[in-house]
């Protein structure tokens, strides 16, 4: 059994040893290949990784050039060695010693059950640490993962995010064009929900550190968190249905396996909903097209209706 961990640095010179330390401490280590992309970074990043390197650590360099977070992510899947499993990093996160192995377990039981020709993503909750790894919160979304949900919500936080090879396989199959698509883990359950399933572990397995607009997230009250999400919906006019659109596309054209005729249905009913006001009126009614938390999915229909989304 083999396990890549796709990393892609930008200047991360700050955090990467502890992130590095921490993947290389894992209970299965020895079964862990570490694939670095170096978006083109400019202090001292490179040089730290050709530390470990030289050290004996099982890490593969590429130096590239600057081609921004979600690019190099596909640039990491496509060119990716042959593995069981693929895990997706970040830079500047501390992962617990079981998080590849909590995550490989649970993929291999469910291929066991449905065959490893079934695309699978595992993902899950996290601890939420400051820039130092004292605790903020601990994640507990517990959603309920779907095609109609990942239609207008991402619930893979990128970082959790680990794919078997049968998923590996139907992205590079549905490339999508990165600069109409808002994440790459968003990508990942959209085709995960389409052609296979997802595995949400409610239990964290790391340390997530928060930077910026997150970590206010994490620290400040509901009420001001929800206005917050309220303005954050509207200002993302137009980018879900961007993606949807690319994600149309790129599936369309592909020669393998097909949307079915429900999938279809559903995108086609979030696609044409900004076309006039029955149609927004009818997916707002539509209960296998939602948010999560009963509060976001209030927010995303009241969006929906104003003509913000």
């Amino acid at each position: 059994m083999k396990v890549v961990v796709l990393m892609s640095t930008y200047n991360g010179e700050k955090y990467i040893r502890e992130q590095l330390d921490s993947i290389l401490n894992q209970t299965i280590a020895n079964q862990v290949q570490i694939y670095i992309r170096d978006d083109g970074s400019s202090d001292s990043t490179i040089s730290i990784i050709e530390e470990y390197i030289a050290a004996g650590a099982d890490i593969i360099l590429d130096r590239a050039e600057n081609v921004g977070v979600i690019a190099s992510f596909f640039e990491l899947i496509k060119t990716a060695q042959e593995a069981d499993y693929y895990s997706f990093a970040d830079q500047d996160d501390v992962w617990l010693k079981e998080k590849l192995e909590a995550a490989v377990e649970k993929l291999s039981s469910k291929e066991q059950e449905c065959g490893k020709d079934t695309p699978l993503l595992y993902c899950g909750d996290t601890n939420l640490v400051d820039g130092e790894l004292n605790l903020i919160k601990r994640e507990s979304k517990n959603p309920r993962p779907s095609f109609g949900n990942a239609l207008v919500e991402n619930i893979c936080t990128g970082c959790t995010a680990v794919i078997n090879r049968a998923l590996l396989e139907k992205i590079r199959e549905n490339i999508p064009d990165t600069g109409k698509i808002i994440m790459h883990d968003w990508w990942l359950y959209l085709i995960a929900e389409a052609y296979g399933m997802t595995i949400y572990d409610n239990e964290p397995h790391m340390n997530y550190r928060q930077h910026g607009n997150n970590e206010w997230g994490a620290k400040t009250s509901r009420w001001a968190v929800a206005k917050h999400r309220i303005k954050q919906l509207f200002a993302k006019r137009g980018q879900i249905y961007r993606q949807l659109e690319e994600f149309e596309k790129t599936t369309s054209s592909n020669s393998g396996a097909q949307l079915d005729e429900k999938q279809k249905s559903q995108l086609s009913a979030v696609l044409n909903s900004e076309k006039t006001l029955t149609a927004k009126i009818k997916l707002c009614r539509n209960k296998t097209i939602y948010r999560n938390s009963r509060n976001r999915d209030r927010v995303y229909r009241f969006a929906l209706l104003v003509g913000k989304l």
